[in-house]
């Protein structure tokens, strides 16, 4: 009796250790799958790795300005088509469509700070977005 005490308090005391074994074990053989969300060899891609390339970051601009920002998905390439590109304001309802864009006061009507987003989409409908902060400023 005093043998079978000892080793059902043995497996309770390494209960931990087998169950992390055991994972360990399934891991190594390939049985749980884990994927990269963004590993274009697997069906789990969230979208295009988007760029703003103008303005930059924590830039002070005026009601007038240029905006660009290009997109690149795995599977096809750079993203051309100009009315897949969309920016946005934090602040300021709408949205303009394209890659390069010159905004006179249509998307950033309020001055003050604001978050831009350029949201853009691929072929498969999946979306990439890329943000910045601009400080909008009066001439």
């Amino acid at each position: 009796m005093t043998r079978l005490r000892l080793l059902f308090g043995w497996i309770r005391s390494r209960k931990v250790f087998l169950v992390c074994l055991l994972t360990f074990f399934l891991y190594s053989c390939g049985d749980i799958k884990r994927e990269n969300p963004h590993d274009p060899s697997t069906n789990n891609f969230e979208g295009p790795r988007v760029t703003i390339t103008n303005p930059k970051d924590n830039q002070i601009l005026y009601t007038d300005g240029f905006y660009s920002g290009t997109a690149k998905d795995p599977q096809e390439g750079i993203i051309t088509d100009s009315s897949r590109y969309t920016w946005k304001s934090n602040i300021d309802a709408g949205s303009c469509k394209g890659n390069n864009i010159q905004l006179r006061g249509i998307l950033l009507k309020s001055y003050g700070k604001h978050v831009i987003t350029l949201e853009v989409s691929d072929d498969d409908g999946n979306v990439g977005r890329n943000s910045i902060n601009v400080t909008i400023k009066n001439y």
